[in-house]
């Protein structure tokens, strides 16, 4: 799916063949994630968040995930749809500021390079 950007433009699918392995599950991606409780996407060369991460309804056990090492520069206000995540791994991505919607999932905690991060509410 073209909703998984690395830097440069090209499109990973090694991360749903990676996911779907797995879990064990050959049907859709959703079916695979639906019940992880944690997620790793560590090292991906992400430029931004997969859509499925914060669609509505998606991912409602997703209590941990992992986006450490990535080029993620923006977060979206959409991944306050991760109601239940209670720890959000950041560090190694280049951000320039935290969303306050980060502010609205209770009981988060945040591991990023906050020293180098510009607006933090």
């Amino acid at each position: 799916p073209a909703d998984v950007i690395l830097h440069g433009g090209k499109v990973i699918r090694q991360f749903y063949k990676d996911l779907l392995a797995a879990s064990g599950q050959v049907a859709g991606i959703q079916g695979a994630l639906g019940a992880q409780s944690s997620l790793t996407l560590r090292k991906y060369n992400l430029v931004r968040l997969p859509d499925q991460l914060h669609v509505k309804g998606f991912l409602t056990h997703l209590t941990s995930l992992d986006l450490s090492a990535n080029k993620i520069a923006n977060i979206s206000d959409d991944i306050s749809r991760l109601v239940k995540l209670r720890h959000l791994n950041l560090k190694g991505c280049p951000l320039k500021r935290l969303p306050a919607a980060l502010g609205a999932i209770e009981n988060l905690s945040i591991s990023a390079d906050f020293d180098k991060i510009e607006n933090i509410p």
